[in-house]
């Protein structure tokens, strides 16, 4: 029990810190999220409770070896290359599909991860168990419920047809009828007499996917309808 209690001393306002980083990432996230921007509510939330922890380590995860035989050390600067390494690391995961950017929340993932890691391996084994079962609770039910913004990004259809008259207003029309917003559109007329007719929307859940695909394709001169998530 002495073990146990010495394990909880002093952190139990490290937890509230980072309970508290987790609201304010939200907070901002929302509001990132309402406006259909790709680092929403997950991405912040976890962005915000990694730089947290990773200020706690800062502060008080070094002041078992600060002096050690009387000799002053630095044990922090292997933590800020840690940091600076794992940065680098997450740029990698980010890539562009399509009109949107995927990967910012593995990203985000891999930097809090690096960040509880850190914790472990400094001894405030508490806040880093913590907060590694507090950021996977919070992205399962953000994911399950579809809170952030990686789940309202964008769609992009791609609509083959043949070249005539009003198509194009004949496919609009279509699109307003079923509520489906349109971001952005391109147009592309080949050789052949056919028309591409690219447009990227606000995401569309997989039911509402089938059947704008399904209503396009019964659209007269529509020859393909595609779609990319």
């Amino acid at each position: 029990m002495d073990f146990i209690r010495h394990l909880f001393e002093g952190q139990g306002e490290f937890i509230l810190r980072i309970v508290i980083a987790a609201a304010c990432g939200a907070v901002i996230g929302l509001e990132r999220s309402r406006r259909q921007k790709e680092a929403g509510l997950r991405t912040h939330i976890i962005v915000c409770m990694g730089a947290t922890l990773l200020m706690l380590i800062s502060k008080y995860g070094f002041f078992d070896v600060i002096v050690r035989d009387s000799v002053q050390v630095d044990a922090s600067r292997v933590a800020s290359t840690i940091i600076t390494g794992i940065s680098f690391l997450g740029a990698g995961v980010i890539f562009l599909k399509g009109s949107s950017i995927r990967g910012l929340t593995t990203s985000a993932g891999l930097f809090s991860t690096a960040a509880c890691g850190m914790a472990v391996g400094a001894g405030m084994y508490v806040i880093g168990i913590f907060t590694t079962i507090f950021m996977v609770t919070l992205q399962y039910f953000l994911h399950k419920y579809n809170l952030s913004s990686e789940t309202i990004a964008a769609t992009e259809i791609r609509i083959v047809c043949y070249d005539k008259p009003e198509i194009v207003e004949k496919i609009k029309a279509y699109f307003t009828e079923n509520k489906v917003e349109i971001e952005e559109f391109t147009i592309k007329r080949k050789t052949d007499g056919t028309l591409i007719y690219d447009t990227v929307v606000k995401h569309l859940k997989p039911n509402e996917l089938n059947h704008i695909t399904t209503i396009l394709t019964e659209v007269p001169d529509v020859m393909e309808v595609s779609c990319n998530q």
